[in-house]
């Protein structure tokens, strides 16, 4: 897989603004994301793919937790009280997040 790419004619959500902003470009070099511009880029010899005007979220990482899964063996966890399973989630959730703020 070649690891240079332009996405094209992007609509890009902006999650500073809240906003959909059509016409975007992307560049990708490698495993990152090198550029983020509103005007037409010169692929060169990058591989190009144009959105077409489809919604790209650049840099999205799935961030998110199951709290209530305290346990990795769900039929096991399926056994267990819910008072049980809500205490435990409350400890999950406080510990997560007293270590995002460090």
């Amino acid at each position: 897989m070649d690891s240079r790419l332009v996405i094209l004619n992007a609509t890009l959500f902006d999650s500073v603004n809240g906003a959909l902003r059509p016409g975007a470009c992307v560049t990708i070099d490698q495993d990152r994301i090198a550029d983020v511009s509103f005007t037409s880029a010169g692929a060169g010899d990058w591989r190009v793919v144009d959105l077409a005007g489809r919604t790209l979220l650049p840099g999205l990482i799935d961030a998110h937790v199951h709290v209530t899964a305290t346990i990795p063996d769900l039929f096991r966890l399926s056994m267990l009280p819910q008072s049980l399973i809500t205490a435990q989630a409350k400890d999950m959730a406080t510990s997560s997040t007293k270590r995002r703020r460090r």
